[in-house]
């Protein structure tokens, strides 16, 4: 499992897993 963080618009950052 893969923990990426993506970026929002609305925030700086949306922690994923993958």
């Amino acid at each position: 499992i893969l923990n990426l963080v993506i970026s929002t618009p609305n925030s700086v950052g949306i922690p994923r897993s993958i």
